[in-house]
């Protein structure tokens, strides 16, 4: 069934910016500062120039009408400092988090051994409201997740650098994606891991997708790529992935990605090192309600359909001292 894609930009010039840094790598053309320092890491990330074309098609098959109202003049964009120094004041506006005090008891985090190594896995989907429900001759739904996790590493050269781990998931020999999907479905994992190491701070971004024509490996390693991008960006201003970036990143999917699979939602949640220790140290997992998954925290998608993502942290060894919390946290973000 042919659908209406909605074209709209939360950061035009956020957007724009990456768009032309992505075609100057894509074509060799290294007309300023920023954009020779974006070719040369994408360059050392070994980046596949079947992908970002692939991307840019995408882009460039887009009606120029629409392009011009929302992006303004993007082929004689000008990167100067000035559009930079924007994009930095647009792209870091602090988000805010409430935390509902009945259900959480806010004791300091239990410690762990300096050693310990924490695991974040991502334990399955829940389907409230599927996509196929809508319209006459909807059917299920096959949707499938890419989870892109960002922490912060400090190297000696170079400093803080946001480093990008990205998996797909159902993690399957069968299926990239999950099968006859309807209101109420639960699918369990299958439990796999989207983040591993010490203690720290982690922001995930997670793209919901629907299966319809497009190849999901390529779906995949174009996310991969937007994060990353977004993420090197930010680390050349010193900043770690602000949670108020999924609106970017939704710009960049809204616009550079192929229409065949629809967005099911992104969505954006950061761990703090406080919480990871929270998390890891429950007795016993949680379960959802309403489900058999177990649970430390969620994520929503509801652009099209309604799901929700279940994950849960894994220490490798028993926490030491006082400050484990029995119940499971309820934590509502949201974003100015």
């Amino acid at each position: 069934m042919a659908r209406r894609i909605k074209r709209f930009a939360n950061y035009p010039l956020a957007t724009a910016t990456f768009i032309q840094l992505l075609r100057d790598y894509n074509e060799d053309a290294l007309n300023s500062d920023l954009s020779q320092a974006f070719s040369g890491h994408m360059k050392t990330l070994d980046t596949d120039k079947k992908i970002t074309k692939s991307l840019l098609n995408n882009f460039d098959k887009i009606p120029s009408r629409f392009k011009r109202n929302v992006l303004r003049d993007i082929g004689r964009l000008n990167l100067t400092k000035g559009s930079e120094n924007d994009m930095r004041a647009r792209l870091t506006i602090p988000m805010a988090m409430y935390v509902s005090d009945d259900d959480v008891d806010l004791n300091p985090p239990p410690e762990f051994p300096l050693d310990t190594k924490f695991r974040i896995e991502y334990t399955g989907l829940y389907c409230k409201d599927s996509q196929g429900d809508w319209g006459w001759f909807g059917g299920s739904d096959e949707p499938y997740a890419v989870i892109n996790a960002v922490h912060i590493n400090i190297d000696a050269d170079v400093g803080e650098m946001n480093v990008v781990t990205t998996t797909s998931h159902p993690v399957s020999d069968t299926s990239e994606h999950y099968n006859n999907v309807d209101d109420g479905t639960v699918k369990k994992g299958p439990v796999a891991a989207i983040w591993e190491g010490e203690l720290n701070g982690v922001s995930l971004l997670s793209t919901l997708m629907e299966h319809d024509s497009d190849n999901i490996q390529e779906i995949k390693k174009g996310i991969e790529l937007i994060v990353k991008g977004v993420a090197w960006i930010l680390s050349v201003w010193g900043y770690p992935i602000p949670p108020t970036v999924q609106d970017w990143i939704s710009d960049l999917l809204n616009w550079l990605m192929p229409t065949g699979d629809d967005l099911l939602g992104e969505a954006t949640y950061f761990i703090t090192p406080e919480w990871m220790r929270r998390f890891a140290a429950y007795p016993e997992d949680p379960i959802y309600s309403g489900t058999d998954l177990p649970y430390h925290f969620t994520t929503v998608h509801n652009k099209d359909g309604n799901y929700v993502l279940t994950y849960r942290v894994k220490a490798d060894k028993a926490p030491v001292g006082p400050g484990v919390i029995l119940s499971p946290p309820v934590l509502s973000v949201i974003t100015n």
